[in-house]
Order: C-alpha cells, then sequence, then structure tokens
C-alpha cells in the first residue's frame, strides 16, 4: 500500500494536469511519485507546448462545439447535470473540512487538489475528519471512470491521455488506502 505522502504528490500532479496549464511540464512532485510508483513519467520530448496545452485544454474541458467531450465536473456523471446534489454534498465535506475553492467543488482539479492537502495530515485528524477524506476518495472512484474514459477517447495532445491513465491507476491506488485506513459510511450515514 502507498503511503498517504506518496499518494497526496500524486494528487498534487493531477490537480496540476487537470488544471488550466500555466506550465508545459507536469510539477516534479507529480514526476518523482510516478517514478517512484514505477509510472513512467510523460517524456519532456512529446510533451506539447504550453501553448497547445492551453488550446487542447480549453477544447477538452471548457469550450467546444457542439459540446465539451470531456466535462470536469463530478455531478456531471453522477446526475447528468452541473451543480446537483452530489456537487453540493461533496462541497459540504469540503466545509467540515475547513477547506474552501472559488471553482466547483466537484471538478477534478479541486477534488485531487483538497486530497493532496488532506492526506498528508490524515494521521493526526479525528476519525469524523478521516471519514469525510474516504468519502471525498469514494465520490471520486464514482465517477472519474468514465471521465477518463472520455479523456482518452478525446485527447489529441497525448499529454491528457497519460493524465487520465495515471488518474486511474492513482483512484485505486486512493481506494485501497482508503477501504485500509479510513472508516466506510455506516448504514445510518448513507
Amino acid at each position: 500500500m502507498m503511503d498517504a505522502k506518496s499518494l497526496a504528490a500524486l494528487c498534487t500532479g493531477l490537480s496540476d494536469a487537470f488544471s488550466y496549464p500555466t506550465r508545459a511540464l507536469p510539477s516534479l512532485a507529480f514526476a518523482a511519485a510516478l517514478a517512484a510508483d514505477g509510472v513512467q513519467p510523460p517524456d519532456a520530448a512529446e510533451t506539447p507546448t504550453l501553448e497547445a496545452l492551453q488550446v487542447e485544454h480549453t477544447r477538452l474541458f471548457i469550450n467546444s462545439l457542439p459540446e465539451v467531450p470531456c466535462p470536469p465536473y463530478g455531478s456531471i456523471y453522477l446526475e447528468g447535470c452541473c451543480m446537483s446534489g452530489s456537487t453540493v454534498a461533496i462541497g459540504a465535506v469540503y466545509r467540515r473540512l475547513g477547506i474552501e475553492s472559488d471553482e466547483l467543488p466537484d471538478h477534478i482539479a479541486v477534488e485531487f487538489e483538497f486530497l493532496s492537502l488532506l492526506l498528508p495530515a490524515v494521521d493526526v485528524v479525528t476519525q469524523d475528519q478521516r471519514a469525510d477524506v474516504g468519502e471525498i476518495i469514494r465520490h471520486l472512484a464514482a465517477w472519474t471512470p468514465q471521465f477518463f474514459a472520455r479523456v482518452r477517447e478525446h485527447d489529441r495532445s497525448g499529454f491528457y491521455r497519460s493524465a487520465a491513465e495515471t488518474g486511474k491507476e492513482t483512484i485505486a491506488l486512493l481506494r485501497d488506502y482508503a477501504e485500509q485506513t479510513m472508516p466506510a459510511p455506516t448504514a445510518v450515514d448513507s
């Protein structure tokens, strides 16, 4: 089982990868975490330019006709529309943990960013807070398979396809981690 610090580094890199690009290469923490997990980081020679990443990010996740091929919001995959019940629920989890975002709470980059911040502290938080971190992981695991499949299908750059593959592997690692270290919701909680 991967430790919380390594998982947090993967989450940082995935948050960077699915945020609007401000630099051409993934973060060093992301590349180091990939290498430590035996995953080959993207080859710098094959990484698109910053401008190409920005164009592809916009096309995949923000604005494309006739529709955005890969909306980065969990509620789209869970309920068929943006800003629905699952968005509100995951936002409530963040508020309980004392964190806020200007972005919708179920955006892929936001969920990975918050996990990157929360995982290193998971050993020193209360049992309820650990359960909340587990809830974020379960939320991601519920919708990201469809999201990552769309990214793999529609990405023209190769960068986002690679990030989706890494995301898929990371979700599996996060699920294993949560199953071993965090309480699952009880029937009363559901």
